[in-house]
């Protein structure tokens, strides 16, 4: 209750009569609200964070009570006592009671990782028998379960219970009954919280393994060997059949959870754990109903905004279960409709009670009577809550000014020392919702942008190293959570994310570039820059991910899409659109589509060359690719326009060009001439390297010799000891060395 209170407490602590003369309050000094008074609970626990969920997990609840489920599922449907209070949750299986029904196995694989770093992490996802572990993670230690999922044991979809229809002398006590048994099987440790993140998975690895010095094995159920096994044929297997969650199912007319207050159930961003990405199941069923396939492509793509919109994910996956026709995926659906629904239950009462608290900080921050410490725990409490983006937007409410730097510094925060509120808009863009009128940030709310942008600031700004990484990960979070491709590729990265957590992210990436990359494609060319860098990125996580087809498809519209930009760009990007273009093409080896994207892109480089002398060498390149001489030519013809007297001045690039155009239209004495020009330039610190190339290119032409030019392997060594001179220096030691290799330079050279 305390927790549900605790701005109200401090608000109350806040209106002590003033006797004396102001500014003074009348009576002791306001001693300063402890952390632990602003989450009571047990222990280091935040119990408020706890909320009653409807799929529990097992693992850390006794063993003989997952043996009592693992027993009566065969009896008949499953009664329990199910109750809430704080961190102390406890699920009773009432023996005596049965109801009449029996479970239908069906295949579910799912290989999954819980890690707890604190009690508070352990009592929101295990809160089953989470107070016997508690002591487990004490200092530097973490507590971590590895389990394999391998089907469930389910009543029918749909189907529901009331008291009357349980039989037995302990069905007076019962609340729920249970829906839905997963099996599988499981192993859970305790050990210092940097072997727990980078240990391998501990099912299967029994105990004395090298790792057993710094973990504590506390349980080890089922066999992994039966497991894949049964992940592999689709079947029930006796050797991989242990109770690892219960759906529940509320008795109709009896009150489930009475002994829950509604203030104990609001519940922390902490606790507002993802739900885990949904398993593919061993990949799509093609042979499955049409309707289905389409119903389980539209829930994954609500499943991966369900943070944002659970109650879409919730509509997605009900729709999935309902078809009944050819559709194998009725028990995932069923159980992942199940948890965005527990998800939605605890957001809801979650921002019910934040708006009451905004409402009353609002009130309380710009208080002159209210101490800057106070005012920082409240925060620090808030921020713990609700996250550092809502605590962003209050934060310029704090006064005086100079206190609001520091608290910033401490709790992870961005502020507007000069009193603009820019970094406030900023957050409230990110948090989303109902927008202040002119936020000039509002255009970048829905797509993750905002948020994308506090991440990027967070990492410049001076906040305190201990909480900046956790800043930066929680925001790129709700960056991708909001559709930020880039966001979702950064925390993908993150040091504090499991393989199976990135490999989500890379995917929903991967997929946001993509929608944005076909989404963009039918948009106006001053855009398609843009389109292109998401048709690029989609390009490199499908590829990195193994799958051509989806590679093959990003890379060709990424092609498409920077030839658009190429063709009809404005600014300095164009020309290394066209490039980019080019190299995507190329990329696809189908000539025909090279073809196409080579002759779009040396369009406008013509076009530019005819107009200002500008890509005639770019130009006469990609003509030459073509074979289409013709236009080489002409484009050869421009460029000399420009290039000789520019040359003739001593520009040594003009020079380098004309080299290069006499050697792309096979004029290679021309070419010998220009590169030996260059060569042989007077200053030999001015552009060394093209000076170098230079050398190298025309030596090797007079050594073979060309049309009007006989070979001469003298020039063409002479011009290969210039380079030595110029690369080495006339002065060092090293250059007797490189002239005595000369000959064999020019050999590799020839060759």
């Amino acid at each position: 209750m305390q927790r549900a209170h605790f701005i109200r407490t401090a608000t109350a602590l806040l209106v002590l009569g003033a006797a004396c003369t102001p500014p003074q309050i009348a009576g002791p000094a306001i001693d300063p609200m402890t952390t632990k008074q602003a989450f009571a609970g047990h222990g280091a626990a935040n119990c408020s964070a706890v909320h009653p969920q409807t799929e529990p997990d097992l693992m850390a609840w006794d063993a003989e009570s997952r043996a009592k489920v693992a027993r009566l599922r065969g009896e008949g449907v499953i009664a329990v006592r199910y109750r809430a209070k704080g961190c102390e949750v406890e699920l009773e299986v009432l023996d005596h009671c049965i109801g009449k029904g029996a479970y239908k196995f069906a295949p579910y694989s799912a290989n999954e990782t819980k890690i707890a770093h604190n009690a508070n992490e352990l009592y929101a996802t295990l809160p089953l028998g989470a107070a016997n572990l508690s002591g487990k993670l004490s200092g530097e230690r973490a507590l971590r379960t590895d389990y394999m999922l391998v089907g469930t044991y389910a009543l029918p979809p749909g189907v529901s219970f009331s008291a009357t229809a349980l039989s037995g002398p302990d069905c007076a006590r019962a609340t729920h009954v249970v829906s839905a048994v997963y099996v599988g099987g499981f192993a859970m440790a305790a050990g210092e919280k940097r072997a727990m993140a980078g240990a391998a998975s501990m099912f299967g690895a029994r105990a004395g393994g090298g790792s057993a010095a710094s973990m504590d094995t506390l349980a080890d159920e089922g066999q992994a060997s039966a497991c894949r096994d049964a992940q592999q044929s689709r079947s029930a297997n006796d050797g991989c059949a242990v109770p690892l969650r219960v759906g529940l199912l509320a008795l109709e007319g009896a009150q489930a959870n009475a002994d829950t207050p509604v203030a104990d159930r609001v519940v922390s961003v902490a606790a507002l754990s993802p739900v885990p990405p949904a398993p593919l199941d061993g990949g799509m069923k093609l042979d499955a109903d049409a309707d289905a396939l389409v119903a389980y492509d539209a829930a994954l793509k609500a499943d991966q905004s369900g943070r944002i919109d659970p109650g879409a994910a919730v509509d997605a996956w009900t729709k999935l279960a309902a078809i009944t026709k050819g559709n194998p995926f009725v028990a995932v659906a069923t159980q992942r409709a199940g948890r965005w629904r527990e998800y939605a239950a605890k957001k809801k009462t979650r921002d019910e009670q934040k708006k009451i608290d905004d409402e009353r900080l609002t009130k309380i921050l710009p208080l002159d009577s209210v101490a800057a410490q106070q005012k920082e725990q409240l925060l620090d409490a808030y921020v713990r809550l609700y996250g550092r983006v809502s605590a962003g937007r209050l934060l310029p409410l704090v006064t005086p000014a100079a206190a609001r730097t520091e608290m910033a510094s401490r709790l992870g925060l961005l502020t507007d020392p000069m009193g603009e509120r820019k970094n406030a808009w900023l957050y409230e863009a990110c948090e989303g919702g109902n927008l202040q009128p002119g936020n000039p940030y509002a255009p970048y709310a829905s797509d993750g942008g905002a948020c994308a942008r506090v991440a990027d600031m967070l990492a410049k700004a001076p906040i305190a190293a201990e909480v900046r990484d956790e800043a930066i990960a929680e925001t790129l979070q709700l960056a991708c959570d909001r559709g930020s491709a880039r966001a979702c590729t950064e925390r993908a990265s993150g040091r504090d994310v499991d393989a199976r957590d990135g490999a989500a992210l890379s995917k929903r990436a991967a997929d946001l570039s993509m929608e944005a990359c076909v989404a963009g494609s039918q948009q106006k060319p001053e855009v398609q820059f843009s389109v292109g860098s998401s048709c690029q990125a989609a390009w490199k996580a499908f590829r990195a991910a193994g799958d051509a087809a989806k590679a093959d498809d990003a890379n060709r519209r990424a092609a498409i899409a920077f030839a658009a930009y190429c063709a009809g760009g404005t600014d300095a990007r164009v020309e290394a659109s066209c490039d980019q273009a080019m190299s995507h093409a190329q990329s696809t080896k189908d000539p025909a589509f090279i073809r196409k994207i080579t002759s779009s892109v040396v369009e406008r480089r013509m076009a530019k060359c005819q107009e200002s002398g500008d890509l005639c060498l770019s130009a006469i390149d990609d003509y030459v690719a073509l074979n289409q001489m013709e236009n080489a030519r002409t484009a050869y013809k421009r460029l000399l326009v420009d290039a000789s007297p520019r040359c003739a001045r001593g520009a040594m690039d003009q020079c380098f060009a004309m080299a290069e155009a006499h050697k792309l239209v096979d004029e290679r004495a021309k070419a010998a001439a220009a590169y030996a020009s260059v060569c042989n330039a007077p200053n030999p610190t001015d552009g060394l390297d093209v000076r170098s190339t230079a050398c190298r290119e025309a030596s090797r032409i007079y050594a073979k010799g060309a049309s009007g030019l006989p070979a001469s392997r003298d020039t063409a060594l002479r011009l290969l000891r210039r380079e030595c001179t110029l690369r080495i220096g006339s002065m060092s030691s090293a250059l007797p060395d490189c002239i005595k290799d000369v000959p064999k330079t020019l050999d590799d050279l020839v060759k």
